[in-house]
């Protein structure tokens, strides 16, 4: 057949050139028809990837052909046409961090908005990190070890902040309020390069308007009324090491756009090297910050080219959706908070605290839509209020209404397939398994609640089960 675009320009500059290494994915069938064709002594490698989109499963497959196939001291050309951006881009990074290649194209075609001349400098840095994370286990960073819970989602979600944690890329954290954004905020510091150097943490609904820019950047002296002396900013403490920023989209607009313009990357600059200005002053000063970023507001709410500013978004599970890590849950925490009490005494109970079954059952049917930190107050107040180490439910029913929520407030989403007979006979089943909880008497639990009978609750146990379509619910 006619010689293609590839073996032409191979053939061009066959000189300087001993073999190729063709990366195809794991079903291709025609790789081998492709390599007869090629002017060069060709090996046929195959890759199966979930996604030829995902950057991290893409870059990780395509350096390890690089390592396996093609030895470091080689004069190495990369052909950036063929494949998805997300390849080419990875290809890019490749070429010009761990190797220094060159590069060609067989059509004009958008290649990934990447300068390829300022990748070097901006890349340096990462190259050790990079090689650490895509060899090592990717079990959990150290950093991520104090995070309790194995649930599908958590485990999702902690998969990929370890795996962006050891590089210096900036992160946005999304999530309800009581979620753990700056626990997870924390340990990405701590699983970095970085674990060494400052971690400061700054909730930015709590600085005052009018402060908000002085707080981050820092003033000159005379500045504005107050400004007695210079005084350096968060970004400033951060040096060195991240720089969390809680609630960032509270931020007023003047200080998002000091903000953007410090998260603005610059040509051949690291990528945490920030540009800022004190207030009152007319020169920059540069730092060296990595920013975690946190909302619990929807992106569309937030401002979109700060956003932009940061490029990995990790959603945080609200505990609702991660009820099997109630148990582990609820034993850190008693045991945090027996060790916090018996540093007070006063009539504390020292036994260790545990939560009966009941209570432990009450507990995993409520809502928590104050999350893991309403959980760890409810399990505080419990353990003070309590006249021993075991807590029932009355005494977490009780804690629970101290914070404000109740089961009720938790509406469901009205979605496709949604039934509204079977929530109600689920909502209806919780309430006697509520009761049954409080009053173990099936007669005193029926009564409680304004039936004649126990025969009555148990044929409305029978017939709530039955609606729902599980008897063992």
């Amino acid at each position: 057949g006619a010689e293609g675009p590839i073996a032409s320009i191979l053939k061009s500059k066959g000189r300087d050139l001993d073999r190729a290494v063709l990366l195809v994915n794991q079903s291709g069938e025609h790789a081998e028809v492709w390599a007869n064709q090629l002017p060069l002594p060709t090996t046929v490698v195959r890759v199966a990837l979930d996604s030829p989109i995902d950057y991290l499963e893409v870059f990780g497959a395509t350096r390890r052909v690089l390592e396996d196939h093609v030895p470091r001291d080689d004069t190495l050309l990369i052909n950036l046409t063929s494949g998805t951006k997300t390849m080419a881009a990875c290809l890019l990074l490749l070429g010009r961090s761990v190797r220094q290649a060159q590069f060609f194209q067989t059509r004009e075609e958008e290649v990934p908005s990447v300068l390829i001349e300022c990748i070097p400098d901006v890349l340096q840095a990462q190259q050790s990190a990079l090689g650490s994370f895509l060899t090592r286990d990717m079990s959990m960073a150290n950093g991520f070890s104090g995070i309790t819970g194995s649930s599908p989602a958590l485990a999702v979600c902690l998969q990929k902040a370890s795996r962006i944690a050891p590089l210096d890329y900036s992160v946005l954290l999304l999530g309800e309020t009581g979620v753990g954004k700056e626990v997870f905020a924390q340990a990405i510091h701590q699983s970095s390069g970085r674990c060494d150097m400052p971690f400061v943490p700054v909730n930015c609904a709590s600085i005052p308007r009018d402060l908000q820019e002085s707080e981050l950047f820092g003033h000159t002296k005379g500045s504005f009324t107050g400004a007695t002396a210079d005084r350096k900013g968060l970004f400033h403490q951060a040096d060195g090491g991240t720089l969390f920023l809680d609630e960032f989209g509270e931020l007023s607009p003047n200080t998002q756009a000091s903000l953007l313009r410090a998260l603005q990357p610059g040509q051949g600059r690291p990528l945490t090297e920030r540009n800022i200005r004190r207030i009152g002053s007319i020169s920059d000063e540069t730092v060296d910050v990595r920013i975690v970023a946190a909302t619990n507001r929807p992106l569309s709410e937030v401002r979109q080219d700060l956003v932009r500013r940061l490029p990995f978004i990790l959603k945080l599970p609200a505990l609702r959706d991660r009820k099997s890590d109630l148990p582990a849950l609820i034993t850190q925490f008693l045991d945090e908070i027996a060790q916090e009490l018996a540093q007070v005494g006063d009539g504390v109970p020292t036994d260790r605290f545990q939560v009966t079954d009941a209570g432990l059952r009450f507990l995993m049917r409520y809502s928590w839509p104050g999350n893991v930190r309403e959980l760890r107050n409810c399990l505080a107040e419990a353990c003070v209020y309590s006249a021993t180490s075991v807590l029932d439910v009355p005494i977490l029913e009780q804690c629970l209404h101290h914070t404000g929520h109740s089961a009720s407030e938790a509406l469901p989403e009205i979605s496709e397939g949604f039934e509204i007979d079977k929530y109600l006979a689920k909502q209806a089943l919780e309430i006697y398994e509520r009761t049954l909880d409080l009053h173990p008497n099936m007669s005193q639990a029926a009564a409680s609640i304004g039936l004649s009978s126990d025969q009555k609750l148990r044929d409305r146990i029978k017939a709530a089960k039955k609606k729902i379509g599980n008897t063992n619910y």
